[in-house]
């Protein structure tokens, strides 16, 4: 789960608080991404009255290497399909979790291939700028993954934070950045 609270300050912790209770206890009684989102939101939605969030949920079986998804309003999850040297973009079919009492959510899968890479992220990633330039975007992402492709994953990840503070050239950012990634190996 990868999941990004709307604001900041007590009121964004108290919601990242709910927002993980929430998912723990709704992973108690299923695996299926889009059953635990909408248990997630019925709960969320009952005990907020201000903030939502957004969310990607997926699971990965290790033995059919079937990747099973499900978002919330979050930013595509990005699939690195290294060997054909393109990036695909797994897009969320519901809105955020937290306002709408009624949101249905689906449950997508893809099959994962070996030299695959996987990469969760919030939207700090790509919604970075600086005063009077447009943001770091998704294109930098993408581009960034097809030319570093040879790297590991930890020093990938590093050198997109590298990157995307060369790009900000000491502004300060106004959003956290939260990236995750996963390499399939065979």
């Amino acid at each position: 789960l990868v999941a990004d609270v709307c604001g900041h300050g007590v009121t964004a912790a108290f919601i990242t608080a709910m927002t993980k209770i929430t998912f723990q206890s709704a992973c108690q009684t299923s695996s299926d991404p889009a059953t635990v989102l909408e248990a997630m939101n019925r709960e969320l939605t009952a005990n907020l009255s201000n903030g939502f969030v957004t969310v990607f949920y997926a699971v990965y079986d290790l033995q059919t290497h079937s990747l099973a998804y499900a978002s919330g309003g979050h930013p595509p999850l990005l699939v690195h399909r290294r060997p054909e040297g393109r990036v695909l973009e797994l897009h969320g079919q519901s809105t955020f979790l937290g306002c709408f009492a009624q949101v249905d959510f689906h449950t997508d899968t893809l099959t994962l291939q070996a030299g695959d890479r996987v990469l969760f992220y919030t939207d700090g990633l790509f919604e970075s700028h600086r005063a009077v330039e447009p943001e770091f975007g998704m294109e930098r992402v993408r581009s960034y993954l097809l030319s570093e492709q040879a790297r590991e994953i930890q020093p990938l990840l590093d050198g997109m934070v590298s990157n995307l503070m060369d790009y900000m050239d000491g502004v300060a950012m106004d959003d956290d950045i939260t990236m995750l990634g996963l390499d399939v190996l065979e």
